[in-house]
């Protein structure tokens, strides 16, 4: 609970800076010099937020009353209603809020040692500005400040004294932010020279400040914009996603491409992520909207899909429910599908452990996909009575996942995971299948990625 308020709040953060919030209010600022109420607060009716008779007079008698308990109230539940709100726009990272998640959230814009307060008045606010001279506060920001809110749990992980790193700690114990020059060295010398190599007189050349420098050869191909596949898949908060985007952004300009097409065609066609982290992979996706929304506009209306994944343990998907699925189609098609979906399910029991190393064999996506949406004649009935929605969401997340698992890409570009205390599952699984690799996770990485 305490990750997803933070990081709800350092988004919010980025987006009212930027101007980037549906109403085009601030959400934890006034915007005004020597004024403390964040502008929302003040100006509530003035919001698209959809409130209840109850809200409003609590609301109104609140601001009548002045006092900063009072004016605090109306912070805290203006907060959570905006939140839900942005479930429609950035679907991914503002899931709606469950009641002991609200009941647990601590929030003011007063307290000198609240998140709130230091975001506001301890960060200067061109960090998160992306049209500040650097440009780089969209990355730069979220990814170090995700890590430093990491950093004392991942000191009680790491320890030389002690034993091999549980499953609910990898995330904790492997994710270090990446700078930027690194991330910026690693895309330019592939991404960028891979389409160099195909494009040699291209003008991103310029561009690409790390490209290291010699002769580039030159590869006979023909490659257009949209058919690049990228792949990060130990992804965390997005760092290199991010800048491949802005590397994707100038190659697609450079075939005649408006920025405004582009963006919507690279978060759909060119950029892909996996990991295991569900706070990671929220910024993550939050980074590469906020891109999307840079050039875009309407990047924010829900529309716009990312090929972004979060591994999810198969252990709690209702088995029960395949019966109820693929009732209309062709007995052959139907018992295919379902030694697939059986197949993936076993996979996939220790999916968050394992992570991108995860080898599955090929399957038939579409054949899947239509067994998943065929809920047949009764299915109505099951659905209304056995909540077999939720089955479906988790079988289509888990064979998106399986899908970028088992294709290929043009580029792979990641920091893999350094780590060489392995819990017995995953000991035991290195060994059965990278057994030359198997002293630390980073050589299994760079293994299988190649």
């Amino acid at each position: 609970v305490a990750f997803t308020w933070f990081n709800k709040r350092m988004v919010l953060r980025f987006m009212e800076v930027n101007g980037y919030m549906p109403d085009r209010m601030r959400i934890l600022s006034s915007g005004r010099e020597g004024v403390n109420e964040p502008e929302f607060v003040t100006n509530y009716f003035d919001t698209s937020l959809d409130f209840t008779d109850e809200e409003l007079a609590k609301l109104e008698e609140w601001q009548a009353d002045g006092s900063a308990e009072a004016m605090e109230n109306m912070f805290h539940l203006l907060f959570i209603k905006q939140c839900n709100a942005l479930n429609e726009n950035l679907p991914e990272l503002f899931e709606k809020t469950d009641d002991y998640s609200e009941l647990l959230l601590t929030i003011s814009y007063n307290d000198p040692d609240g998140v709130v307060y230091k975001l506001v008045h301890d960060i200067p606010e061109e960090y998160f500005d992306i049209e500040s001279k650097d440009g780089n506060g969209q990355v730069e920001i979220i990814g170090w400040l995700y890590q430093y809110y990491n950093t004392e749990r991942r000191d009680q992980v790491v320890n030389i004294y002690k034993g091999r790193v549980k499953k609910q700690d990898i995330p904790a114990a492997t994710q270090l932010f990446t700078t930027d020059w690194v991330v910026r060295y690693m895309v330019d010398n592939s991404l960028g020279k891979y389409w160099l190599e195909r494009n040699p007189d291209s003008n991103i050349r310029d561009s690409l400040e790390y490209l290291m420098p010699g002769e580039i050869s030159v590869v006979d191909e023909k490659i257009s914009p949209e058919d690049l596949k990228l792949f990060d898949n130990a992804m965390g908060s997005g760092h290199c996603l991010s800048y491949a985007f802005d590397v994707l952004l100038r190659i697609y300009e450079s075939e005649g491409y408006t920025s405004r097409e582009a963006s919507r065609l690279i978060v759909e066609k060119n950029l892909y992520g996996l990991d295991i982290d569900k706070r990671a992979y929220q910024l993550a996706y939050f980074a590469i909207m906020m891109k999307a929304r840079q050039h875009n506009r309407r990047a924010l209306n829900g529309e716009l899909k990312t090929n972004l994944g979060l591994f999810e343990d198969s252990t709690n998907i209702n088995k029960e429910h395949l019966e109820y699925l693929g009732l209309s189609m062709p007995t052959e098609d139907r018992n295919e599908a379902l030694k697939q979906i059986d197949y993936l399910i076993e996979e996939f029991e220790n999916a968050t452990e394992i992570g991108s190393i995860l080898r599955v064999d090929g399957i038939d996506e579409d054949l899947l996909l239509k067994f998943i949406d065929d809920y047949g004649n009764k299915g109505q009935v099951a659905m209304a009575e056995m909540n077999i929605e939720k089955t479906q969401r988790q079988l289509r997340r888990l064979v998106h996942i399986a899908s970028m698992l088992t294709q290929k890409y043009d580029v792979m570009v990641t920091n893999p995971p350094y780590l060489n205390k392995f819990d017995a599952k995953l000991k035991k699984y290195i060994n059965e299948n990278y057994k030359e690799y198997k002293g630390d996770m980073f050589s299994v990485f760079i293994y299988h990625n190649l």
